[in-house]
């Protein structure tokens, strides 16, 4: 399908033929994107788009759909061809495909991409602070314990009241390999370790930091919107630093949700927050 022609640019669907030219998109600061592409081509509420110019992909984008609200996803533009427009065109297109199903658009922004969503009339919400890759091990709580289906609805209706998005058809995929706490109300807090970077979501906060221990122990990337105080003052008490040389920024289009960030203790990643 095309999303948008003129003279110069045509912005159409991506195919699995196209991985290898838009892989050469990635900018040096960015982890391996192929898992991400992998997972958008297989997921039938994903839709993934390249702009062409002459044949040569220049950018891609693509559009993640919750019930209701959008994410936004690896916008990128070959460093040869922004400050064209092209990136701009890219997420219009997305903007649009985004407004024929839900009210709300979220995304994440690098320093490079925010003027752009800003101009398309996307707000600031939140930074999102990174912290260096660091293993610590430490005693963990036996309270941890794996998923089990029983804990499902608990977990569908912790996730959407923290989050303030229903994303049980993305959920359903990724439970199997989570983890969770439970106390004298019931489901306190999940640890989501099969999918990205391992999303922590807990209504208490040292139900948050016992998950937190856990997920420690991958070492893997870790990022925390600012306002979660409390775990950032955690962190960097224990040694983990964090990278001021990046920095991302929450934004929204359309209809803001009500999300709690302070009980949020990490993220998927910069495709679903």
């Amino acid at each position: 399908m095309k999303y948008y022609s003129d003279d110069h640019l045509n912005i159409v669907d991506l195919k699995i033929t196209d991985l290898p030219q838009v892989l050469n998109l990635k900018p040096a600061d960015w982890g391996d994107i192929l898992p991400a592409f992998k997972f958008y081509l297989q997921t039938e509420y994903c839709i993934s788009l390249i702009a062409l110019i002459n044949n040569k992909i220049v950018g891609t984008g693509t559009i993640i759909f919750h019930s209701n609200v959008a994410w936004l996803a690896h916008i990128m533009v070959h460093s040869e061809y922004r400050n064209q427009g092209i990136g701009a065109k890219i997420t219009k297109s997305l903007i649009d495909l985004g407004l024929t199903k839900v009210s709300t658009i979220v995304l994440l922004a690098t320093d490079l991409g925010k003027p752009v969503y800003s101009s398309l009339g996307f707000q600031y919400i939140e930074e999102y602070l990174f912290f260096n890759n660091t293993s610590i091990s430490f005693e963990l709580s036996d309270k941890i314990i794996p998923y089990s289906d029983n804990h499902k609805q608990s977990i569908l209706h912790l996730d959407e009241m923290i989050t303030g998005e229903k994303r049980k058809v993305f959920l359903d995929s990724h439970l199997n390999k989570s983890f969770i706490i439970n106390n004298e109300d019931g489901l306190a807090g999940i640890y989501y370790s099969g999918f990205g970077e391992g999303l922590i979501l807990a209504n208490d906060l040292n139900v948050g930091i016992e998950l937190l221990k856990f997920r420690l122990l991958d070492g893997k990337p870790m990022a925390l919107p600012s306002s979660n105080i409390l775990a950032i003052e955690f962190l960097t008490k224990n040694g983990v630093t964090i990278n001021k040389a990046k920095t991302v920024y929450r934004m929204v289009y359309g209809r803001p949700i009500d999300w709690k960030p302070n009980q949020i203790f990490g993220r998927f990643g910069g495709n679903l927050g």
